[in-house]
Formats: structure tokens, sequence, C-alpha cells
């Protein structure tokens, strides 16, 4: 009887997680954590006598807090206007206080669906596009998915820490000077990135000290509109002949394709 109790429950968590676009196979850490958290929801909020000591041997102790506003992020992708709702759960989640306003709980929170968020057929031709990038590559504004084996660079820590695809894993905030030496990269990429930096100019000519000679920059942007949960951050909608003058200005010579809705900007900086 519990065999046939247990199968049910798991039928329905699988159930569950896939209405909510999750894929409770998939093996990556954003995935893993977002099950767990609908698993101990599920046993505080749904059979609470047995959870209770289950949950002591098995599933580490969060709080409902925590647990009520990871599920309620699921539901903002398709709802934007329960963000008021899930802000008093905030105040006790460390990695959360001052969201959405404040910019690192803003992406910590993002973290947990980032990998949804971009077509796998375009995740796929972003791979392939990058492909021809070796040696020591710099990922700025990594958020959850690097592309290529990078270094990560990303104000989110909760973004660097799903992030399996990182040599190593930096803090930090694109607004300031880089944390690295001179000529340390053979390439810099930035995906999806410049839409939220104020500072840009600032980061090229960053981008061009650490960047060594003969190595690559390569920036690339959607043509179509930010969604608008996102949009809020968003602080530069520039066209890409105007992201071409701004690289130049900064001795870049840039090349640019458009491909699936995408804007591919590669620089090397000319001497």
């Amino acid at each position: 009887m519990f065999r046939l109790i247990l199968g049910f429950w798991c039928l329905f968590l699988i159930s569950r997680c896939k209405q909510r676009g999750i894929n409770p196979f998939a093996n990556n850490k954003e995935n893993k954590y977002i099950v767990t958290r609908h698993i101990d929801f599920f046993f505080r909020k749904r059979c609470a006598s047995i959870g209770a000591s289950i949950q002591k041997y098995f599933i580490p102790d969060k709080s409902p807090s925590e647990d009520q506003f990871i599920i309620g992020l699921l539901e903002l992708q398709y709802n934007p206007s329960i963000a008021s709702r899930l802000k008093p759960f905030t105040h006790k989640i460390p990695w959360a206080k001052g969201w959405p306003e404040n910019n690192q709980s803003f992406w910590n929170a993002e973290a947990f669906m980032w990998q949804k968020k971009i077509d796998l057929k375009i995740r796929k031709r972003i791979t392939e596009e990058l492909q021809y990038l070796k040696g020591r590559n710099l990922d700025i504004g990594c958020g959850s998915y690097s592309y290529i084996p990078s270094v990560g660079f990303d104000l989110s820590l909760k973004m660097l820490d799903f992030n399996d695809h990182l040599i190593e894993k930096v803090p930090g905030d694109l607004e300031q000077p880089l944390p690295f030496q001179n000529n340390s990269f053979d390439s810099v990429t930035a995906i999806f990135v410049l839409n939220y930096i104020h500072k840009y100019n600032q980061l090229f000519s960053e981008i061009k000290r650490i960047l060594k000679l003969e190595g690559s920059f390569v920036m690339i942007l959607s043509e179509n509109k930010i969604k608008e949960w996102q949009r809020q951050k968003e602080v530069n909608s520039f066209s890409a002949e105007k992201w071409i003058s701004r690289l130049e200005q900064y001795g870049f010579s840039v090349k640019m394709k458009k491909q699936q809705n995408l804007l591919f900007f590669t620089s090397k900086f000319r001497m």
C-alpha cells in the first residue's frame, strides 16, 4: 500500500512540475532546486503530518517564505501582476531582500527560471556561432547558462551557482571596473547583457584593456523587445548601427550579422 501511495505521489509531483514548465528529470542545479522546493512545499502544505517526519531526514530546512516565493516566481513568468503578493515573502530571504527594486535581488530571483527563457533553437545557434573562440573566455553577465566553457562574471550569486558551464565564478558589478589584469583573456562574450548596462562606455574600455592582442569581443543582442518583466531593468535599446558606432569609438573593428532575430557583433581591437 505504501508503494502504491508513493507511486501516485510521484506522478502528482511530475505532473505539477510539467504544468509549470519544469522538466523534473533535467540534470542541472536550477531544475534540481526548483523540484526540491516543490517537494518541500508539498510536504509542508499538503501532507504536513507525514511530511514532517520524512522532511526531517531527507529535505534541508527552508523557510516557508522562501518556498512560497520560489514557487510564486514560476507563476510570475505568466502573470507579472502577482509581484506585489510575492514581495512580503522577500523580507525574510537574505538573497531576495529589496526585490524587485534591488538589482542583485532581482537577478537572483531570475536565476531560477533563466534557462527556460531562451528557446532551445536560439541557444543552439548561439553555441554554434561561438565555437570558433579558443583559449580563455570571459563571459560577462553570464547568468545561469554559458555557451562555451568560460570564466563567469555576474552580479547575481544565484546565477553563478546555477551555471554549470563555468571554469571559474567571479561575482561583481559590470557598472564598475572589471577585476581582471590587462591582456588576460583571449575573448570576451556578452550575451543579452548590454541592454541592462548604464556605463557601457566604461565597460567597452575595460573589455579592450583585458583582451589579449588580436582577442575577440562577441556581443549578442535580440532584435525583439525584452519581455515585459525584465524590461523594468532595461536602460538602453540602441539600434545595431548605434552599437557599431559606439564600439568603433573605442577602437574596435566590428562585423555584424543577423540570424534568427539575433544580432551578432564580432569585434577586434584595431592597432
